[in-house]
């Protein structure tokens, strides 16, 4: 949570979503740019895959099926904050 006045601002907003996809798709719709920084776990990339280590976190991979990035930072203006709270909210309820 951020303090009010507080001038530090948060690099990622990730929240865990089961249905991402459509979401994701729903809020681009109303002009929303949400991302998905990390569609692959870590242990899932090539760079680990291609060696002999292999390891089954079926907790990770779960995860990276469900986080989506929201818009965040001080270049947005509450009343932006707000509207992308409540196009999130109007779906995720």
């Amino acid at each position: 949570m951020i303090r009010l006045g507080s001038s530090r601002a948060t690099l990622q907003v990730v929240v865990q979503i089961a249905d991402r996809d459509r979401i994701c798709e729903e809020l681009r719709r109303k002009g929303v740019p949400v991302g998905i920084h990390y569609p692959v776990p870590c242990h899932m990339q090539p760079a680990i895959t291609s060696g002999a280590y292999h390891v089954s976190l079926p907790r990770a991979q779960e995860a990276a099926g469900r986080g989506l990035s929201l818009p965040s930072g001080l270049g947005l203006s509450d009343e932006v904050v707000l509207r992308i709270a409540d196009h999130f909210n109007d779906l995720v309820e």
